[in-house]
């Protein structure tokens, strides 16, 4: 046939035709004509195209390599069995890829991907893991009353397990052979039994517990740095809670016998904790040093001073921490030293504030920073630069990366020009600050360009040039840390200082 599909055969003896078409990966087609003498007969033939292809491998042991017999090999509805030599072949398997899976008892299952083409054959071998494990149920019960015994632990090997209200346990996948099975909980003695766990069996026992006989714990609670007693602390021991009385003193009865941790706590003390061996009928005596707890933590909001409502991005910070306020103005320091803590907020469109917290022993203080609105007006300018000398302004605002100032900061820009002219003696330095977002040079180049543009605007509204200074310092001396977007809000500023 040619590439319509069309062919062409001439000189065909007349009478029955049998006409046949055959191309590969399609199903050939047949058709019988009764051809007369002389004349001409249109067949058409339609080849079917074959989409499936054939499966064959070995399914063989992992451990050994040996061929696996009577395998059950599956792919997608299609299934077969392995044979002595642990052969297969699946026909009709639809082309594309498929996953061939492989499953026989004491065998953990197998898998392989093929890739199956439409008249094809592909080969494939299957790889099961021989099982070698088991499982171990039972009971754990109380050996004098023979009720069950719930919350107790059962190991076998690396596996472990809680008996439920019923005392029942199970252990699943423990290696076959010998195995050892431990049921432990506390007032109550060890017991423990070896099995013979078959590969992919399974066994049952009974575990019983002896209860634990009673014993007595005493001893006294120090002030670990002073030695002096504490009264009222809390002590446990074992299971049992107790307290110490006036002289540190505690005492503890009927308590189990065995192996012990006594542990003691109270406010403002970090806890301490002993072990101690108690035989049955005896008593122990025990010290306990608590040490004074030097920390508390603080948390608290930052609201607007006006209006209430809580500051977001604000970066406040106590001595060596830093933090920046989320969507409700709230905020946390946590290990902070205990006394009087200062804790300041900041934010650009605000003035700063702090207040002092007060920060008891291991105990949470809230506090609240109320922030008036920055005002950079000619009063409050005067005022910061009579007393610092310079001052950061935040109502100058720069579209990103540009050094043309926005009308918005107009308002500013005006009380620093009057400023200036109530002072025609003084001289004036304009510093440009970055952020750490971008290259070195680049913030460089920006702030001194930044600095150059407030100085044109106030010499082309009457400032004498030789009064002004410009200077940029990119992001070299930032005024909070680059890690929050708070710092960086800080960060981005016009200084005015006095120059000379």
């Amino acid at each position: 046939s040619d590439a319509d599909g069309a062919f062409r055969a001439e000189r065909v003896p007349a009478g029955s035709v049998s006409v046949t078409a055959e191309l590969f990966r399609h199903r050939g087609d047949q058709q019988t004509v009764a051809l007369e003498r002389g004349a001409e007969e249109q067949v058409r033939l339609a080849l079917e195209p074959i989409t499936t292809g054939t499966v064959r491998g070995v399914v063989r042991n992992a451990a050994d390599g040996k061929p696996v017999d009577g395998a059950s090999v599956v792919i997608g509805n299609l299934s077969a069995r392995s044979d002595a030599e642990g052969r297969f072949e699946i026909e009709q398997v639809p082309a594309g890829d498929r996953s061939v899976n492989a499953s026989l008892t004491l065998f953990e299952p197998g898998e392989s991907p093929v890739t199956v083409e439409a008249a094809g054959a592909v080969e494939t071998e299957i790889r099961l893991t021989p099982i070698t494990y088991g499982a171990i149920s039972g009971t754990v019960v109380d050996a004098a009353t023979g009720e069950p015994l719930e919350g107790a632990a059962v190991s076998a090997g690396r596996h472990s397990t809680r008996s439920d209200a019923a005392g029942a346990f199970e252990l699943e996948r423990v290696a076959a052979g010998e195995i050892r099975v431990l049921a432990s909980k506390a007032v109550y003695v060890d017991d423990a039994k070896t099995v013979t766990l078959a590969a992919g069996g399974s066994e049952s026992l009974t575990l019983q517990l002896d209860p634990v006989t009673w014993g007595i714990v005493t001893g006294v609670v120090t002030d670990a740095e002073t030695g002096r007693p504490l009264a009222d602390a809390e002590v446990v021991v074992g299971t049992q809670a107790v307290r110490s009385d006036n002289s540190g003193r505690f005492r503890a009865e009927k308590v189990p016998a065995g192996s012990l941790r006594i542990a003691g706590k109270m406010p403002a003390y970090e806890p301490a904790s002993v072990t101690a061996e108690l035989s049955p009928d005896d008593e122990r005596e025990v010290a306990l040093e608590l040490a004074p707890i030097r920390f508390g933590d603080i948390s608290g909001t930052v609201l607007d001073a006006k209006t209430g409502e809580p500051i977001a991005q604000a970066r406040v910070t106590t001595g060596r921490f830093a933090a920046e306020t989320d969507a409700a103005g709230r905020f946390r320091f946590e290990s902070v030293g205990t006394g009087d803590n200062a804790v300041g907020a900041q934010h650009p469109d605000y003035a700063n504030g702090a207040v002092t917290a007060k920060v008891p022993p291991a105990e949470t203080v809230d506090v609240v920073i109320r922030l008036d609105l920055r005002r950079e007006d000619v009063t409050n300018l005067e005022a910061e630069l009579a007393k610092a000398g310079t001052i950061d302004l935040y109502g100058i605002y720069f579209d990103s990366g540009k050094d043309q100032f926005k009308p918005s900061s107009l308002q500013t820009l005006r009380a620093v020009l009057e400023v200036m002219k109530r002072a025609p003696e003084r001289r004036f330095q304009i510093a440009g600050h970055t952020d750490a977002d971008g290259g070195d040079d680049f913030n460089q180049d920006l702030s001194e360009r930044r600095a150059r543009t407030v100085i044109g605007w106030l010499v082309d509204n009457g400032i004498d040039a030789g009064r002004l200074d410009a200077t940029g310092y990119g992001e070299t001396r930032p005024a909070a840390p680059n890690d929050t977007e708070s710092g960086k809000a800080l960060n981005r500023r016009v200084q005015l200082s006095f120059a000379g």
